[in-house]
């Protein structure tokens, strides 16, 4: 697998977990994307 592959696989892991944490607490969908930066 490529680098650029698995990237792209981690960011589309990381934004569907963002966007369930922002569903249900928004603060902690927040401090969790600031970790992840």
């Amino acid at each position: 697998m490529t680098p650029s592959t698995r990237d792209n696989i981690a960011r589309n892991t990381y934004l569907y977990i963002a966007s369930v944490f922002k569903l249900y607490n928004p603060r902690t969908a927040s401090a969790l994307i600031e970790r992840l930066k």
